[in-house]
């Protein structure tokens, strides 16, 4: 059954409205944004306005109507700087990123993210088997300072946790001269 708005289903008492938004709802929201502000959202429910939620309400300005909105362009290299070095110091805290980003919602940093994450996948993915099985590995011998001699260098194996086993400082080998307490002659 239609309401007395025009395309509008009718609201029954208690029937909330889900799923997808009709251009009529988009317009009734639009109008009620531009006479009272983007604030109160349960009372577009409770004036008899729309069949949505007052969450439901907000969340369709904030993501979808609002004028300042940049939804499907492409992030610049300015924006993706300022997500991938927000997101290394706080994490996947995407409303927080986003408010440093004028025009960019939550949900829009996220799926950048998100998307960005999947082509560096797909980049690894694609490198030759050789070079991916050395990807991030230590080889496994490393140049270190030989302590014992005056050579610049020497090349030292690593132990099993990829660390460079520290180098022996020369031994005192008057120190292994222990008398032999079992021999007869004493």
């Amino acid at each position: 059954m239609r309401g007395g708005r025009k395309g509008i289903p009718a609201m029954e008492a208690g029937c909330i409205r889900k799923g997808p938004w009709l251009a009529e709802e988009d317009a009734v929201l639009r109008d009620y944004v531009n006479t009272y502000g983007p604030c109160d959202w349960s009372s577009i429910r409770s004036k008899g306005l729309l069949p949505r939620t007052g969450k439901s309400c907000r969340l369709r300005w904030v993501n979808k109507l609002r004028p300042n909105l940049k939804s499907g362009c492409k992030f610049s290299e300015e924006e993706e700087g300022i997500v991938i070095d927000m997101q290394s110091k706080i994490g996947n805290k995407w409303a927080q990123i986003a408010t440093r980003l004028p025009g960019r919602t939550d949900n829009d940093v996220k799926n950048f993210w998100s998307t960005r994450q999947k082509r560096l996948v797909r980049l690894l993915n694609t490198l030759p088997a050789r070079s991916r099985r050395n990807q991030g590995k230590v080889p496994l011998y490393a140049q270190v300072p030989n302590f014992e001699s005056n050579a610049n260098s020497s090349v030292l194996p690593l132990n099993d946790q990829g660390c460079q086993a520290p180098p022996h400082p020369p031994y005192d080998h008057s120190l292994l001269d222990i008398p032999d307490l079992f021999s007869e002659g004493q």
